[in-house]
Order: C-alpha cells, then structure tokens, then sequence
C-alpha cells in the first residue's frame, strides 16, 4: 500500500548489499563455482609449497673440470643485446670434440 501504487501492493523489499554483489556475478559462474576455486585454490598451494624451489640443470661429469671451461662473460666493447650494431659469435670446438659429440647423439637415436 505505498503512495504512488494504484493497486494498492506494496513495494518488494530491496535484496542485502551482500545479494546485489553475488547477483552480479554471470549465472554460469554463480553455478559452476567450483572449478574455478579449486583452480584458484590449487595455484595458492602451489605457489606456497613450490615457490622456494629452484630449477637447474644437471651437470654430468666432473663438475671442477667443467666449472673451469665455462666462460661467464664474453669480452668486447659492445652490449651483447644492442640493436642498434651488428653482432658476430663464433663458437669453436676441435674436430675431436665434434666428432665425439656427434658419434654421441646418433647412439641416443638408436
């Protein structure tokens, strides 16, 4: 019975803030609610059980003796990532060693 009613109804009570925020959400997702939280769920696990955890290659072989040919950096003048010049890199390995590593990988292929 609110003013302005001709029929004399009253006016349907206005639904919780709360209501209005979950209305908003599509319908498909307000369903379905449950995969994407256990997705979001699974990623915060992950994160918290997996985040310390650091990759790195395994190295085979005596690692002093490897450790003692990597070179870290490469001398020159230049930026390695410099667009602005061109660059050259010339990777040399003995005949030996190329042979070996190719005798090598057609074994893996067999």
């Amino acid at each position: 019975m609110g003013p302005g009613d001709p029929m004399g109804h009253e006016a349907a009570p206005r639904p919780s803030p709360v209501r209005r925020l979950i209305r908003r959400i599509p319908p498909r997702l307000r369903i379905n609610w449950k995969l994407p939280a256990a997705l979001a769920g699974f990623v915060v696990v992950a994160a918290l059980v997996f985040g310390g955890v650091r990759v790195s290659p395994m190295i085979t072989g005596d690692p002093t003796v490897i450790a003692a040919q990597i070179t870290q950096n490469i001398e020159g003048a230049e930026d390695l990532f410099d667009d602005e010049q061109d660059h050259a890199v010339d990777v040399r390995i003995p005949d030996a060693e190329y042979a070996r590593m190719v005798d090598s990988y057609a074994r893996c292929l067999t």
